[in-house]
């Protein structure tokens, strides 16, 4: 570096100039020679200056061109076309981003997908427990018509067998009466073969037929309550199944609710 300049500060001298040779801007010759020598004085130390900066400047180039030839040794891809290479490392490095946050992103496409899957499996669960359910309703609404209609039969069997019981008790005591009035339903509820021929006598065919009423009201009254006995029991099935549905949907429900809790929590 001093070799480019070592004969550069030649020309700032007087001495340098031949003896018929002048300088380009020759000073006045009124100015005086201590202005002279101030002029001088700073162009010298101007271009002192520019090379001691150019000097600077040629140390770091030197210091990079060393840098840059042990880049070349430990990274062979820095070569002669090393900014090309540095360039395909980094669109490589890239493309490898890309596909990285592609597959993540058609992971979670996949999972969003199945999410769907599920929630349409559950909707669909659900619309069939709500069918179940508005059925049971049905169901019950029916039972308890069905329940009500019976046991409005029910009283009018009792009503039926009251009034026959007093028939009997009536026509019986005319036959009887020495027979006090608690007797007469015994004899009327408990016939005895040995006292047929008398009722025969007393009341003829007539208390028969009465009596094959009681019994036939007797009877249906019994179908009724047996009857009335299995509706309330369907109807306790049907509520304890209804019930079972709603716990269900409410827990299916909260566990939605849930889901949804955590998986906006894990989101933000």
């Amino acid at each position: 570096m001093d070799s480019m300049f070592e004969d550069d500060i030649s020309i700032l001298t007087q001495e340098a100039l031949g003896p018929d040779e002048d300088w380009l801007d020759s000073p006045n010759t009124d100015l005086s020679g201590e202005m002279c020598s101030a002029s001088h004085f700073a162009l010298i130390t101007a271009y002192d200056d520019i090379k001691n900066r150019l000097t600077g400047l040629e140390r770091e180039n030197s210091t990079l061109k060393r840098r840059l030839k042990m880049y070349e040794v430990k990274y062979p891809l820095i070569g002669e076309f090393g900014e090309e290479h540095i360039f395909s490392l980094y669109e490589a490095k890239e493309n490898s981003l890309l596909k990285s946050e592609k597959a993540s992103l058609q992971q979670q496409l996949n999972q969003f997908q199945h999410e769907l899957q599920k929630s349409k499996e559950r909707e669909e669960q659900l619309e069939e427990m709500i069918q179940a359910y508005e059925k049971l309703c049905v169901e019950k609404a029916d039972l308890e018509t069905e329940l009500g209609e019976m046991r409005a039969l029910v009283e009018t069997h009792l009503s039926r067998i009251r009034s026959l019981e007093q028939q009997l008790r009536q026509r019986d005591g005319g036959a009887f009466p020495g027979l006090g009035a608690q007797d007469v339903p015994f004899i009327a509820l408990h016939p005895n073969p040995s006292l047929s021929h008398v009722l025969e006598r007393a009341g003829g065919w007539q208390s028969r037929g009465l009596e094959a009423e009681l019994e036939a009201a007797r009877q249906e009254n019994q179908r009724a309550q047996h009857r009335e006995e299995h509706l309330k029991a369907e109807c306790e099935r049907l509520q304890a199944e209804l019930k079972h549905l709603q716990d269900t949907r409410e827990q299916e429900q909260s566990e939605r609710d849930m889901a949804w809790v955590k998986k906006v929590g894990d989101d933000q």
